[in-house]
């Protein structure tokens, strides 16, 4: 067959001529031009990430923003259904040029421009020109913006005197265990731009920070109870792969049994004592192997909850994560052990953590054969 060029007023000629020759309907030949011009379909995720990106970005940059003079809250908020009724990009960039034009006027800035070289790695704003979500109009106004950043005294972000970030004049929310969906994504964006913006080791993260917003922006909007939110929550937190991140929803007071485990050879292994006299009051000696923690296997347990636990790599995740599953409320678990090939199974005592009186043991030993 020869090969043909058209134009675009040819092509629509010819499609016409198509549409007549085989009685294509109208909604079958304009999803045709859609798919021949190659146009990119935004999805919601992919307008509530672009959204999440422009909060935090007008937030620490744009003049009238950084000095706290709007409800940045409410801002957003209002933002977030006519962003997800955009149709296509030329929609969502007139949104943001919109909103970005009502927050008044950017001067130029004579300080921003500076020859010292800065790391880079843990910051991108290469976004801010995406062709498949914003406009040149748009990706020119925020570039506008980001050579004339605000430089005073911020109203969202300051430090202390040794340099660390301090987050300032954040909102108060009462009573959202569960909140209603508009505000999960708030606090999804506040959380997300904050790592963004200020979390020096974003870069060494096993998994880009873009992506984790992608991955969690549906988990968050769908999450249908308090449980299951919460659960997205710490998943979130735990994607930041340090182990001095953490989160608590409730202040209660958990028991713990008076036994350290320790993952050896893929296994949970009895490995020491928090309180010697309390030791010998516990069936449990060194080295057993516990299999099943209230008749649930362990190794399930922990497959299960790793993606809910901080920390720096996999040895520090898996100890943390047994320190979660091994808590309990109530005042006694069940465990089963091998014992040199001896299934055992035990009912056992647990205890309040301030009971083992940890700072009153004799110096640790460095090692022990067990």
């Amino acid at each position: 067959m020869q090969e043909q060029n058209y134009s675009h007023k040819g092509w629509l000629s010819f499609l016409n001529q198509l549409s007549r020759n085989t009685g294509l309907s109208i909604f079958l030949l304009f999803l045709c031009i859609n798919l021949s011009f190659g146009q990119h379909a935004i999805s919601d995720t992919e307008k509530l990430a672009s959204l999440s990106k422009l909060y935090g970005f007008l937030k620490y940059y744009h003049p009238e923003v950084a000095q706290g003079k709007f409800d940045w809250d409410q801002q957003v908020l209002d933002q977030i259904p006519k962003v997800l009724n955009a149709s296509n990009k030329k929609d969502l960039s007139s949104i943001y040029l919109n909103w970005i034009e009502q927050l008044g006027l950017v001067e130029k800035c004579k300080k921003c421009k500076t020859k010292d070289s800065y790391f880079d790695k843990n910051f991108d704003l290469s976004w801010t020109q995406d062709p498949k979500l914003f406009t040149t109009e748009l990706s020119s106004r925020l570039k506008y913006i980001e050579n004339n950043r605000f430089q005073g005294e911020h109203f969202y972000a300051s430090s202390d005197p040794l340099g660390r970030i301090i987050v300032t004049n954040e909102p108060f929310y009462k009573d959202l265990e569960y909140p209603k969906e508009e505000y999960r994504l708030l606090g999804l964006f506040k959380y997300w731009n904050i790592i963004e913006y200020f979390y020096p080791y974003k870069y060494l993260t096993d998994q880009s920070w873009d992506s984790v917003l992608l991955e969690m922006l549906p988990k968050i909007r769908k999450a249908g109870s308090t449980e299951i939110y919460q659960a997205a929550i710490k998943e979130l937190v735990a994607k930041l792969d340090d182990s001095h991140a953490w989160i608590m929803f409730s202040n209660q007071k958990y028991k713990y049994l008076p036994f350290k485990i320790s993952h050896i050879e893929n296994k949970a292994v009895v490995s020491g004592f928090y309180n010697d006299s309390l030791a010998k009051l516990t069936p449990l000696k060194l080295g057993d192997v516990v299999l099943k923690i209230d008749h649930t296997s362990v190794q399930k347990e922990l497959d299960k909850n790793l993606k809910y636990v901080a920390g720096s790599n996999k040895a520090a995740k898996t100890r943390l994560t047994y320190l979660n599953i091994f808590k309990t409320s109530e005042d006694q678990l069940n465990l089963t052990v091998n014992r040199a090939g001896r299934i055992e199974s035990y009912d056992l005592k647990t205890y309040n953590f301030d009971d083992f009186k940890i700072s009153n043991n004799p110096s640790a030993i460095k090692s022990k054969s067990i």
